[in-house]
């Protein structure tokens, strides 16, 4: 295992362990739950995991006999790791880099690897890297000093920016870091009460339509090939032009996968029922976001050499001629 690697670990590790310290959790026995009700574990609401979890929840509740969704927002895909692991959520969204930094942890790596298993990619989680132009930041080299927003604690973006800034031999000490969610970020960076703020998720992010909205932001390009050197499971993406207002050019950052997991003792006929519904009203899934536009042929990107997938799902996947 590579330096970087172990790194990541520890950050991730420490970073649950706090989670778990801020809110008062601790391991617990399962909580009593309607039967049928399955819960979902998303993210803050201005992200877009929210509103796919949402639709998601519509479908099944059409599609699946029986399943009465419960839409859970949360912090994002650290805090959805454990929420599945102390049984209080039963489907949860997380990048693949998270849930790869956490089944090959060190300490609890073996019993996180034992508890869940993956269900099916969903979109990629693109890095917005958003500036204020006045703030005479062009690369992130330059966020030294300034007043950033890596996201809210303990988030899968609070992770992202971490590892950013690491490329460039900084940490968020050496930045005026404000933790806070998408869409207080976006009125902090149009207000100019920040210069900057990461901003990963699925294209379009209305928080980052509206920090450009003004003209007084811009959409930063992400060195690639220097992130995945350090990071692999981050991969090229770019931002077509025009996404977003006043965005004249394309943009080159990088993404990594979002996936959707469950917990391993999820019933395999459910856990079937689940991803084949997703597939068959995928139509009606992307009315909800336009990133939510899952394509069969990816279904296994982020999942495989990372998570096991459920029995459930690889049921499926051999039926749609994904697996043999």
């Amino acid at each position: 295992m590579t330096v970087t690697v172990r790194r990541t670990l520890l950050v991730l590790t420490c970073h649950l362990l706090l989670l778990a310290a801020c809110t008062g959790r601790a391991p617990k026995e399962p909580a009593a739950v309607l039967p049928g009700t399955l819960r979902i574990a998303t993210a803050t609401s201005a992200g877009v995991y929210y509103p796919v979890g949402q639709a998601m929840a519509r479908l099944w509740e059409q599609r699946v006999p029986g399943v009465k969704p419960a839409v859970l927002l949360t912090a994002g895909g650290p805090e959805n790791i454990g929420l599945l692991m102390r049984h209080e959520a039963d489907v949860a969204f997380s990048q693949s880099g998270i849930v790869y930094a956490a089944v090959t942890d060190g300490a609890k790596g073996a019993q996180i690897r034992a508890t869940l298993r993956g269900l099916t990619h969903l979109y990629p989680n693109v890095m917005h890297l958003v500036v204020r132009k006045d703030s005479g930041v062009t690369n992130p080299a330059d966020l030294k000093g300034k007043r950033f927003i890596p996201g809210p604690l303990d988030s899968a973006a609070y992770i992202n920016s971490t590892e950013l800034l690491s490329l460039y031999g900084l940490t968020l000490a050496d930045v005026k870091a404000q933790y806070m969610g998408y869409a207080e970020a976006a009125v902090a960076v149009r207000d100019g009460l920040a210069d900057g703020a990461l901003i990963p998720g699925g294209l379009y992010i209305e928080a980052v339509s509206s920090m450009l909205n003004a003209g007084q932001a811009d959409l930063l390009p992400l060195d690639a090939p220097r992130i995945m050197k350090k990071y692999p499971w981050y991969y090229p993406y770019t931002v077509p032009a025009g996404t977003y207002p006043n965005q004249a050019g394309e943009v080159r950052t990088v993404a990594v996968a979002n996936i959707l997991m469950a917990r391993a003792d999820l019933p395999d006929d459910l856990a079937y029922n689940l991803v084949k519904s997703l597939y068959e009203g995928k139509a009606e899934l992307q009315q909800s976001h336009p990133a939510a536009d899952l394509h069969i042929e990816d279904a296994l990107r982020g999942i495989t050499g990372v998570l096991e997938l459920h029995p459930g799902a690889a049921r499926y996947m051999r039926e749609a001629g994904v697996l043999p």
